[in-house]
């Protein structure tokens, strides 16, 4: 154990964490003054027995920040964007960069209340879904107005990964156990079923062989990320030349379409391709990429997108969530390796699926296993199951544990 001192400046508008010659950067953040510990809250929200002892833990606001879901055996369901938000001087965009120190009105003191934060309770839906978006599309229709709150405390948008999840939820009548294991499954990537009449449109207008013979596989194929899905590993192409041509991140693909999205028509916006034109360009570019790389421009998927750890290796199901696939496998790095492979270790981690009766019964998986020794019989021993798109049971009895237990000691005899 060693010791380090240093200095550490501050302002009344916050903490000092960089300084030019005549400047300083200073960051101001929720519990900056009286960090309180989440372990009381947590507690509670362990201990809750219903919807009031949650909404009480949810009351004491020790979390800076966090979407809390929240469902019981009683059918009460409730989505809170909680924790501790600042009540601030000015709207959400003026306080997504460098904000000017030159006036105090712009030091915020105090928080919103937890009863004053987007809260919906019950809706008519019958369900809510947050994939880490704002909290005013969380069921459809929607039940919560965005002009009711200050605009500094969410942005009103939604991605389409979260936009996909609604999608899922919404088109069902009703859901069972085993209808929502299949529904946490689903692959699809919700940009590339928007944009499969525009990709179509495009064939009208060009006579460019490459280009043609490049929309096929984007059209022909039904948007899954699964392993033996052949159009997916282009359609990641085409979308990472077209990031790369507006330099953009892959998350604002949204920005850059025609229709922008809309709060009354969250599911189905945004659309379109701007110019036609400069798309063409971006295929041709594309299937040039792709084509120095890969033996075809269908390949199944699974080949080269893997799941790897030590040397288990396995298909790849799952894709990117700015693609709008809900269940998350991706690669961070943008390259392959000289194989062509990609090896995800961004995604779904842990994953649970739980129906709340008098016997509980659920289903969930530890992507990599329950331990980071190779050594270990557990040492990805859940991988597999995911590549299959499959779920392990969670054994809450007694009796189940009994059944499945892999060693058994006596202290007495330690």
């Amino acid at each position: 154990m060693k010791v380090h001192e240093f200095t550490r400046k501050r302002t009344k508008h916050g903490i000092v964490i960089k300084e030019t010659e005549n400047t300083a950067f200073v960051i101001r953040f929720a519990q900056m003054d009286d960090l309180t510990p989440l372990i009381e809250q947590y507690d509670f929200m362990a201990k809750a027995q219903n919807l009031e002892d949650m909404k009480n833990a949810l009351a004491l606001q020790q979390m800076p920040f966090l979407n809390t879901v929240y469902a019981d055996k009683s059918g009460d369901i409730m989505h809170q964007f909680g924790g501790l938000v600042p009540k601030k001087n000015g709207d959400w965009d003026k306080w997504q960069g460098i904000v000017s120190g030159d006036s105090s009105e712009d030091i915020w003191t105090d928080y919103y209340n937890s009863d004053e934060l987007p809260i919906v309770v019950n809706p008519p839906s019958g369900w809510l879904q947050n994939a880490n978006d704002p909290p005013f599309t969380n069921t459809l229709p929607t039940v919560l107005d965005p002009d009711d709150f200050a605009s500094h405390i969410a942005p009103n948008n939604m991605r389409f990964r979260p936009q996909r999840a609604a999608r899922l939820m919404h088109e069902e009548d009703s859901i069972s156990f085993d209808r929502l294991v299949a529904l946490k499954h689903d692959n699809k990537a919700e940009l590339a079923i928007r944009l499969h009449d525009d990709l179509l449109a495009i064939k009208d207008q060009t006579s460019d062989s490459l280009v043609l013979a490049a929309i096929d596989p984007m059209t022909k194929w039904d948007g899954s990320y699964d392993a033996n899905s052949l159009g997916a590993m282009f359609f990641m192409e085409f979308t990472n030349t077209w990031a790369e041509e507006k330099q953009i991140s892959p998350s604002g693909f949204g920005d850059l379409l025609k229709e922008p999205w809309q709060y009354n028509d969250p599911i189905n916006t945004p659309d379109g391709f701007v110019n036609n034109d400069e798309i063409i360009d971006i295929i041709r570019k594309a299937t040039e990429n792709h084509l120095t790389k890969y033996p075809a421009l269908e390949i199944p998927y699974g080949d080269y997108y893997k799941l790897k750890m030590g040397d288990l290796e396995y298909p790849g199901t799952g894709g990117p969530q700015h693609l709008g696939v809900f269940r998350i496998l991706y690669s961070l790095g943008t390259s392959p390796d000289e194989e062509g492979k990609f090896f995800g270790n961004f995604g779904d981690t842990f994953v649970l699926v739980l129906e709340m009766a008098e016997e509980v019964k659920a289903k969930g998986l530890l992507t990599y296993g329950n331990s980071s020794n190779p050594e270990n019989k557990h040492y990805g021993d859940q991988l597999e199951m995911f590549s299959r798109n499959e779920l392990r049971n969670i054994w809450f009895k007694r009796s189940d544990q009994e059944t499945n237990m892999e060693l058994k000691e006596n202290k007495n005899d330690m």
